[in-house]
């Protein structure tokens, strides 16, 4: 008896520690582990996650891109750049107004040079061939006119949507602004010739240049001595004529060389950089 009541004890007591040791382990096993995955809650980690795919994310981290959001304010950022918001003025805006300003400077210079055929605004003298010789050059109609113009136009085009706003077309505004400096430096130098040599005019009973040898020398120019312009007799205010027209196309083609110098290097820089447009670089 004494040794059942032994064996009975003893199983009892095997009985107790599993049963301590069961609740231990549950007791352990329902304490909260940081890796295990008891966080989804916070949406941190995966539930079940090996300690290998956590390894290569801390190495190697997903590479993101921009959003639609920031590609569209880079786009917006490089078109502004592009259109001279931000205080740059892309090659295609300066083509667009080299080209506005060319069109008033070629029709006064082709006015000009029309007027300069009716001295006195009297069509006799032309009919008769009394024309001052540099007139008949017609370096205000043809240089600072037509040879300006034509490029005028073109150059105006590479500022606007369409064929001629890319790389080929500022590269072809080169050649066309070329023509045109070639064009006002004619004009210029016909204006020159034609305030240094003077109107022709009727003196006493004879056709001639009477200032032709007065622009230097003792005597002084007769460009400042307005007592010699008594000397012509015909046409009427031939000098003061002469002389404001003359001048008025000396300025024109200073700024039409200017003009078309600067578009040389616009369209050299168009070239190699591309023009800007509302839509972005082309």
């Amino acid at each position: 008896m004494a040794l059942d009541r032994d064996r009975d004890r003893d199983q009892d007591q095997d009985q107790g520690g599993d049963t301590t040791h069961k609740v231990t382990v549950k007791s352990v096993s329902s304490s909260p582990d940081p890796g295990d995955g008891s966080n989804r809650g916070t949406g941190s980690e995966p539930e079940h996650t090996s300690p290998w795919e956590k390894l290569y994310s801390l190495k190697e981290p997903p590479a993101t891109g921009p959003g639609p959001q920031e590609a569209h304010r880079g786009i917006h950022r490089q078109d502004r750049r592009c259109t001279g918001r931000e205080g740059t003025m892309c090659t295609g805006q300066c083509s667009r107004c080299i080209g506005l300003t060319l069109y008033p400077l070629a029709l006064i210079s082709i006015l000009c040079n029309i007027i300069l055929f009716f001295p006195g605004w009297d069509v006799k003298y032309a009919q008769d061939g009394h024309i001052t010789e540099e007139v008949k050059y017609m370096g205000g109609l043809v240089g600072g006119g037509l040879m300006v113009l034509v490029p005028a136009l073109y150059i105006h085009a590479t500022g606007k949507q369409g064929c001629c706003a890319n790389r080929c077309g500022m590269f072809l505004s080169i050649a066309f602004a070329a023509v045109g400096v070639a064009g006002a430096l004619y004009s210029f130098i016909v204006a020159v010739l034609g305030l240094k040599n003077g109107p022709l005019c009727r003196v006493a009973v004879i056709w001639t240049t009477p200032f032709n040898n007065y622009i230097s020398g003792d005597d002084g120019s007769y460009l400042t001595d307005h007592s010699r312009w008594s000397l012509c007799t015909a046409p009427d205010n031939v000098v003061a004529f002469n002389v404001g027209l003359f001048s008025t196309l000396l300025a024109t083609s200073s700024i039409q060389v200017v003009l078309c110098g600067f578009q040389m290097v616009n369209g050299l820089f168009g070239c190699l950089c591309g023009t800007c447009a509302q839509k972005g670089v082309k």
